[in-house]
């Protein structure tokens, strides 16, 4: 019997619009098995913020 992978998804939500409104849609995040990733941001990231992620 074979196992069935699981995929993981990750998500980068660096939009500062989008951060406040993230909790509407935490549980569909979940469901679907997606990991979030919310940097603090004022405007935007540099290249390097981005790669530290």
């Amino acid at each position: 019997m074979k196992t069935k992978k699981v995929k993981k998804y990750r998500v980068l939500i660096s939009a500062p619009y989008m951060q406040t409104e993230i909790n509407k849609l935490r549980p569909v995040f979940k469901e679907r098995n997606i990991s979030i990733d919310l940097p603090k941001v004022h405007e935007r990231l540099s290249e390097k913020e981005l790669i530290d992620i």
